[in-house]
């Protein structure tokens, strides 16, 4: 069979699905610099698998998914620069039955951080800032301790999130000014330098400082410092709510379909969480990483060198060994990568340096396990044939709601399948799509389940605290705020929300 035979075959004759094989047309050749001196990057199998059989094995690894976890969004897969897989599936805007397509944007969320990560890089080669610097010569009245790199490195002491958001609203615009006083008036975790917590809020004080340093708003030193040397045309900074050419629409996959995802201005993560783009540019964007002559190597290096050692810049690191029955041989490496979660939106992205392999998956459906599908298609990409295990979680959450979740654990857990319980993080998306969708009592089930299958997990009980909050049930928040506190005595959230209900002045 030729090679158009299985592309079109793959293609079918569905308008909401297109697929790509190895016979595009690779993109400008490009010289590879390694990162830590090693030459040319490894086959992916012995020999190679063929593009015919290779496209098999990434679409039936992709269907699994769609099966499973009715995945719509767009998959981009690239070996040595070039595409060898390209997929889209499902619709961009249901009620206009508009299908996803290579050319769709989706909002990209906490994937923002490896482009303001490397503008601030950028920045220090250009020696326009110093990453040892403390960033309140930048942003005035940042506590002096905290430098450029703590923020980079997450290593701030910051808050995730400005603890003033529920007194504003997430469909209300945030400046920098007003994320850099909510940031300033903050009591840190721990001393800068010395501990490892995930902020949003440090990487908006990035941006701040990319204004400070530039003069210039920051959509526009990105553009400048990141974007257009890069050739990344579809990529923008838009967390505003105004409809947006091209941009999927994102929904909550509930228990029982699909619904309109809540609309959020995505000002308050601003260079956190802010940007939107296609599969495409972010695929240029991964496969230029190493070699993009506009970055020095001493840039390249500080960007994936300290990314490894540190789970920053806007990426983690970690090594791999993927082996099977096959009989091939195991393959090792080192992999960057990064997700993004927003109401609605789901992606992952990410690069196998070693094998020269860069992945993209953006979807509009949230939950969906982004980061486990990343995974599946690089096992295919290396030549493994056995599917992932795939399987949806949604029975969980349905038994939850008709049932109660101590009826969901003990009736999954007396299964013959032996299903296995859905992630903390998935369940807690799942709760908050059903907030969103104005089914609190639902929510409240779906929350108390993730509290019950992790019963030491802060955020789990501070979930659902917020749920008993948004049903009038002050009791049950209270008593649950203070489960948070016993588990995290120094939890912002909860303090702040238990002095409110005690009628004390707010800090």
């Amino acid at each position: 069979m030729t090679r158009t035979a299985i592309l079109l075959l793959l293609v079918g004759s569905d308008p909401s699905v297109s697929a790509v094989g190895a016979s595009q047309a690779p993109r400008e050749s490009r010289s590879r610099a390694p990162v830590s001196g090693e030459g040319a990057s490894k086959p992916l199998a012995q020999g190679d698998a063929p593009a015919e059989f290779l496209a098999a094995r990434l679409t039936r690894t992709l269907d699994a998914y769609v099966k499973e976890h009715a995945f719509s969004g767009t998959v981009v897969v690239s070996h040595r620069g070039r595409v060898e897989f390209s997929r889209s599936h499902g619709m961009a805007d249901e009620g206009w039955r508009i299908p996803n397509a290579p050319d769709t944007r989706y909002r990209i969320a906490s994937m923002t951080k490896a482009f303001t990560a490397l503008a601030v890089l950028k920045l220090h080669q250009e020696q326009r800032l110093d990453l040892d610097s403390p960033i309140s010569h930048l942003v005035p009245g940042q506590d002096p301790r905290i430098t450029i790199r703590h923020l980079l490195l997450h290593r701030s002491g910051l808050a995730r999130d400005p603890t003033d958001l529920s007194d504003k609203g997430i469909t209300s615009r945030f400046t920098l000014a007003e994320i850099a006083g909510i940031a300033a008036r903050s009591t840190l975790a721990f001393e800068p330098g010395t501990d490892y917590a995930y902020s949003n809020m440090g990487y908006s004080l990035l941006a701040a400082a990319i204004e400070a340093a530039t003069g210039q708003p920051y959509e526009v030193s990105l553009r400048t410092l990141v974007l257009d040397p890069m050739s990344l045309g579809e990529t923008f900074n838009e967390p505003s709510l105004r409809p947006l050419p091209h941009l999927a629409s994102g929904y909550f996959l509930l228990p029982d379909g699909l619904a309109d995802a809540s609309l959020e201005d995505k000002s308050h993560v601003l260079g956190a969480g802010s940007l939107t783009s296609t599969a495409g540019d972010m695929i240029r964007f991964l496969d230029a990483m190493e070699s993009h002559p506009g970055f020095s190597a001493e840039t390249r290096g500080l960007y994936l060198t300290e990314a490894a050692k540190n789970r920053s810049h806007g990426l983690v690191t970690w090594e791999y060994k993927v082996s099977d029955s096959s009989g091939l041989e195991p393959r090792r490496g080192r992999v960057v990568m990064h997700g993004g979660s927003a109401p609605g939106y789901e992606s992952a992205f990410g690069r196998f340096l070693d094998h020269d392999v860069s992945i993209v998956v953006l979807g509009n459906h949230s939950p969906f396990p982004a980061a486990s599908l990343f995974n599946a298609l690089g096992n295919a990409m290396l030549g493994f044939d056995a599917l992932p295990e795939v399987h949806s979680n949604l029975p969980w959450f349905k038994q939850a709601i008709a049932l109660g979740p101590e009826a969901a654990i003990a009736q999954n857990r007396a299964s013959t399948e032996g299903a296995s319980a859905p992630s903390e993080g998935e369940t807690n998306r799942m709760g908050y799509n059903l907030l969103g969708a104005g089914r609190v009592a639902d929510a409240i089930a779906v929350f108390r389940l993730n509290t019950l299958l992790h019963p030491d997990s802060a955020n789990a009980h501070d979930s659902l605290g917020e749920a008993y909050l948004a049903n009038d049930q002050s009791e049950l928040a209270l008593a649950t705020y203070r489960r948070v506190l016993e588990i995290n005595p120094g939890h912002p959230t909860a303090i702040r929300a238990i002095r409110v209900m005690e009628g004390k002045p707010d800090e």
